[in-house]
């Protein structure tokens, strides 16, 4: 077991640099493109996203932070300013704030990136063949809401890859335990929590599938899971006060507490939550499946005057034939991929039991709060690719016609991500105001 695993992460560094090489570039053209074109200058955008605000953050953010994102200010902020210190003391450069500005726009494309060579390393420790690795690699990096939040500032790719990363840690532990891996695993939570505090869903769901691994009783592992989250989350509250403190902001019990006004804004009525529900199983496939979203009208706050009035949704209209359509394959396709992973071994019927309960957690929150609720599709998307993995393990999709299969299918998601930013694109210039 040691020696396949130090194989995995020892020699295999052409097809990790390749998927790291591969996915920068393709991430960075779209960020590139859409940044040319002023879509990381507002707010509301692209599902609800604020580029803009993680734009200003990432570069020059000096902030304390908040409950919803209690260390980011500080996970990318100082780093970016180390670098633009030294690169303009090498004379490289004479304006430290523009250099800034450009490099924050690559930090989406990084973490999209380190999120694949995380995924290919967890499936090869799934002990996958390097075909199998790189194909369902493939899937995960054209899924349409990887492809899209991946090039766009803000904390959802980071998110993406914090949870990518704690998947990676955990199944590195149950496959080969060392003191140093947990230490590991332990600090890739404290890296999602601080970026988003309800990370803490994800990572808890994570540490429960490993607390399975060693006792296989639910309601123990559960109780273990609360714990240590609470400890992680908790640490991640005071590290975020005390720096808060240090640097002269005065923070109260309050200020630890989700803000009452944004709570009020998005939680919509009783009648939403249940219509955002049903239409939920709808959206995860859409979270892996390119398809046109709905163009909708960005109505500016008052006092703003926002160059692009175009934003896009999925779920606005009333259930149709491909809604139900879609609703129903996503119950069968990620079902089936439970029942496959359930029925392999004790690590994928683990890795299932955690995955499904991780994207249900999220789906009843985000149904529950928040207005265009495919702004939190990288909160479901590693959990998914997982169960969609499990289908891998059947004989048929490892013959000759299923992997010939899979790789029509990884060439029509490729060209439907294409086609699908493509036509956001077109749609959003034609709504740029002059």
């Amino acid at each position: 077991m040691r020696r396949r695993t130090k194989k995995i992460f020892d020699v295999e560094t052409l097809p990790i640099l390749g998927i790291f090489c591969f996915v920068l570039i393709l991430q960075s053209y779209l960020a590139l493109k859409w940044s040319a074109i002023g879509v990381f200058d507002q707010y509301n955008i692209v599902f609800d996203a604020d580029p803009n605000q993680y734009k200003e953050e990432f570069a020059h953010g000096w902030s304390p932070g908040s409950f919803e994102h209690p260390l980011i200010p500080y996970f990318f902020s100082l780093p970016l300013r180390l670098l633009s210190l030294v690169v303009s003391s090498l004379t490289f450069i004479e304006d430290q704030q523009s250099f800034r500005e450009t490099a924050s726009i690559f930090i989406a494309p990084i973490c999209t990136s380190l999120k694949a060579i995380c995924f290919y390393l967890s499936f090869r420790l799934l002990n996958f063949n390097i075909t199998n690795a790189l194909i369902i690699t493939g899937i995960s990096i054209f899924s349409i809401s990887s492809y899209i939040f991946g090039s766009t500032p803000s904390g959802y790719p980071i998110t993406g890859l914090a949870f990518a990363l704690s998947s990676l840690t955990a199944i590195y532990i149950a496959v080969h335990p060392q003191n140093i891996t947990k230490t590991g695993f332990i600090i890739s939570g404290i890296f999602s929590v601080g970026i988003t505090s309800s990370n803490i869903i994800h990572f808890g769901w994570t540490l429960c599938f490993l607390n399975l691994i060693k006792s296989n009783n639910l309601f123990q592992s559960l109780g273990k899971s609360v714990l240590i989250g609470a400890a992680v989350l908790g640490f991640v509250l005071v590290t975020f006060y005390s720096l808060s403190e240090v640097r002269g902001f005065n923070r109260e019990v309050k200020d630890l507490a989700p803000i009452e006004e944004n709570i009020k804004l998005y939680t919509l009525g009783i009648r939403d939550q249940i219509e955002k529900i049903q239409h939920f199983p709808e959206l995860v496939v859409r979270t892996i499946v390119p398809t046109v979203p709905n163009t909708i009208i960005i109505d500016g706050a008052a006092g703003r005057n926002d160059p692009i009035n175009t934003g896009f949704d999925y779920t606005r209209n009333k259930f149709d034939l491909l809604a139900v359509m879609m609703s129903i394959g996503s119950v069968f396709v990620f079902g089936g991929g439970a029942y496959i992973a359930y029925h392999k071994n004790a690590l994928w019927k683990n890795l299932t039991i955690c995955s499904l309960a991780s994207i249900l957690t999220f789906g009843i929150l985000y149904s529950w709060f928040g207005v265009n609720m495919y702004l939190y599709s990288q909160t479901w998307h590693v959990s998914s690719v997982f169960l969609l993995a499990a289908w891998l393990n059947t004989a048929f999709l490892n013959s000759t016609i299923g992997r010939t299969s899979l790789l029509v299918i990884l060439i029509l998601m490729m060209w439907g991500d294409f086609y699908v930013v493509d036509h956001m694109t077109q749609e959003i210039i034609k709504s740029i105001r002059t």
